[in-house]
């Protein structure tokens, strides 16, 4: 998985290719780890480039949302492609954070 962050002021942008195995979610999780929590306001996740995430992947999502909810920030995922949005809201984590589909 590839994985670019930018900063601007209190918003963080990860835009992401490849897929979210096991391996990739924890370099996701080390990247995550590495931001100062304090001050963000908000995490946006691009998956427009994600063909596949795991169950790892989506576990380590839920922990950043964990994350940036108690430091009274927001979270959410752009451009799921379609398959993954499905499954998503199958899976019911748009009650929990904002998806949009690509």
């Amino acid at each position: 998985m590839e994985m670019s962050v930018s900063q601007s002021g209190d918003h963080v942008r990860f835009v992401l290719a490849g897929r979210i195995d096991e391996k990739a979610a924890e370099q996701l999780k080390e990247r995550f780890h590495a931001l100062s929590l304090a001050g963000l306001r908000e995490v946006v996740f691009d998956f427009k480039d994600v063909p596949h995430i795991g169950s790892a992947g989506i576990g380590k999502l839920l922990l950043f949302y964990k994350d940036i909810s108690t430091a009274n920030g927001v979270m959410r995922i752009e451009n799921a492609q379609p398959a993954i949005y499905d499954l998503m809201k199958m899976v019911k984590l748009d009650s929990v954070f904002s998806i949009s589909a690509l």
